[in-house]
């Protein structure tokens, strides 16, 4: 990032010297210079950053090698989130099929010259239709949770497992995590995701309520649809505070087995009294995540275009590789935001389990993997 900054910076210094010699255009070369000095700045405090984060940059590295153990011999984790995607897609289809007949329950009247009939519908298929909606916006956030929570129990038994790396362990982590959702958690994930899909279907009726007000230009017209999107963008604001709060209660409930309400509180409570740990967990965490999900889509699509472009079966067929290789990243990126979610959502589960292990047994954490004790016994000394 900062070698960035700095390129940049110099890119800007270079056409400083192109617009006075050359063009001879002063307010392009006062623009040069206030980006030239603006990106060095952002280097000089990336820089300083760096210097007083390194801790945070510490603990970051030690629940990513604890996360990494942890994929590494749990390797069926890695099919609790395509297992969710499926599920996800089968239940897309069936909302589309049943989309399809609430829409042609109405009275079909022809419009005139138009090929296209119109469908009018009366209250009673209103009313299906927008509860139909709501049901598509509570089970997209039921799926999360349940994906969300299978993988931090999954983590929480990995962590508090006395031989996590022996043969001998629990078997089956991720059947266990489900049959754990199913049987005793399955009213919290219902009600957490009820609160989400709540938020979201609240901003769909606005934006429906800001289609039907349309382009006009009277003042009453602007007013409104100001209001409007200052209420979407509140209620875009709680909905992100509330999947960050549900996220947090979910590994709560995975690793003491509270209801919702006391899971979230409890999760609240923790990351408030822990709010350096988790503030800097979640910003150096978030940039390596984002930058594995960059690496995997760059190395997908450098692989893919490799295979195209060099193997005589693939490119005798290719007029170009341009989109086959677009494609190609695009897939990447999404199987690396999938495989990056595991390892986010194990980094949080793993500091969770830690801080609750040291509150438990003192701060020797008697659960805790190598790589975690180390840190914090160099952060105490």
């Amino acid at each position: 990032m900062q070698a960035a900054f700095v390129i940049l910076g110099w890119l800007f210094q270079r056409r400083i010297d192109y617009y006075e010699n050359v063009v001879k255009d002063d307010t392009y070369k006062t623009a040069m210079l206030v980006l030239c000095i603006f990106f060095y700045a952002l280097a000089a405090i990336w820089l300083l950053y760096i210097l007083f984060m390194c801790n945070a940059i510490r603990l970051a590295l030690a629940l990513l090698k604890v996360s990494s153990r942890f994929i590494t011999s749990t390797l069926s984790v890695f099919f609790v989130p395509l297992f969710i995607f499926v599920l996800t897609v089968a239940f897309y289809i069936y909302w589309v099929a049943v989309s399809v007949f609430v829409y042609s329950a109405g009275e079909i009247k022809s419009n005139g010259s138009s090929p296209i009939a119109t469908v009018t519908w009366d209250d009673t298929t209103r009313y299906a239709w927008w509860y139909h909606l709501f049901g598509l916006f509570w089970v997209n956030a039921f799926l999360n949770a349940l994906n969300q929570f299978v993988i931090a129990s999954t983590a929480c038994i990995w962590y508090f497992e006395q031989d996590r790396d022996s043969p001998d362990k629990t078997r089956f982590p991720v059947l266990t995590s489900f049959y754990r959702a199913f049987r005793y958690h399955l009213g919290s994930l219902a009600f957490g995701s009820l609160i989400i899909a709540i938020i979201q279907f609240m901003i769909a009726v606005l934006e429906y309520i800001k289609q039907k007000v349309g382009d006009s230009a009277g003042e009453k017209v602007k007013l409104i649809k100001c209001l409007i999107n200052c209420c979407q963008c509140i209620l875009d604001c709680c909905a992100r505070f509330i999947e960050f709060i549900n996220r947090h209660a979910y590994i709560q409930i995975a690793l003491t087995g509270e209801n919702f309400c006391s899971a979230a509180s409890s999760g609240f409570g923790v990351i408030v009294r822990n709010l350096g740990r988790f503030s800097a967990l979640t910003l150096i965490g978030g940039i390596f995540m984002f930058l594995g999900k960059l690496f995997i889509a760059a190395a997908t699509g450098i692989i893919g275009y490799v295979l195209i472009t060099e193997v005589p079966e693939y490119s005798s067929q290719l007029n170009s590789p341009i989109l086959p290789t677009t494609v190609m990243i695009l897939e990447g990126y999404v199987i690396g935001v999938i495989f990056m979610g595991i390892y986010g959502m194990a980094q949080d589960t793993f500091l969770h389990c830690f801080l609750c292990d040291e509150d438990t047994n003192g701060k020797s954490a008697k659960y805790a993997p190598e790589e975690l004790k180390d840190f914090f016994k160099e952060e105490r000394s």
